[in-house]
């Protein structure tokens, strides 16, 4: 369980199933050939440079919630996706373009994105960059929520003095 205080797997559920509906209809339901994607944030308090593997906060499956049911394994998938944005502290996108940052076990397609220390990842849809675009995305939503916490519990914390 993370130690964050304000980016936790509940708050990340919740942004979660705001999107949910239209993420499925929009990259799988509505793209022939899709089945699932799997969408995989790591907690942001274990960094690379804190000597420990990467742990995943959280995990959210769109359309088919039967793993054996897939053509892939798309939850592998994106943890490396995930796994190789944490190592670079960089997107999959940037980091491709460094090929000597690749190491052995990355995912060669991109989906993976490093945000503000915090690290989302998806693959399953269509595109390595459909996956992109939406792991930064729900890595901007995820941020700007905690930023409002952290904004809120300032609000209501005595004034500190360093």
């Amino acid at each position: 369980m993370s130690k964050s205080k304000f980016v936790t797997a509940e708050m990340i559920e919740e942004i979660f199933q705001e999107q949910c509906a239209d993420l499925t209809k929009r990259y799988i339901t509505n793209v022939p050939g899709r089945t699932a994607a799997v969408i995989i944030v790591l907690d942001p308090v274990i960094t690379v440079d804190s000597g420990l593997d990467p742990q995943v906060l959280w995990r959210g499956t769109l359309g088919e919630q039967e793993e054996t049911k897939w053509p892939h394994k798309y939850s592998e998938f994106a943890f490396a996706k995930a796994r190789a944005a944490w190592r670079t502290k960089m997107s999959n996108i940037d980091m491709f373009k460094k090929p000597a940052l690749i190491c052995e076990g990355d995912f060669r397609f991109p989906g993976g994105v490093y945000f503000n220390n915090l690290v989302t990842a998806i693959s399953g849809f269509k595109t390595g960059d459909d996956d992109h675009i939406a792991a930064e995305t729900f890595a901007i939503q995820i941020n700007a929520k905690a930023g409002a916490l952290f904004k809120a519990f300032l609000e209501n914390s005595p004034p500190l003095f360093f």
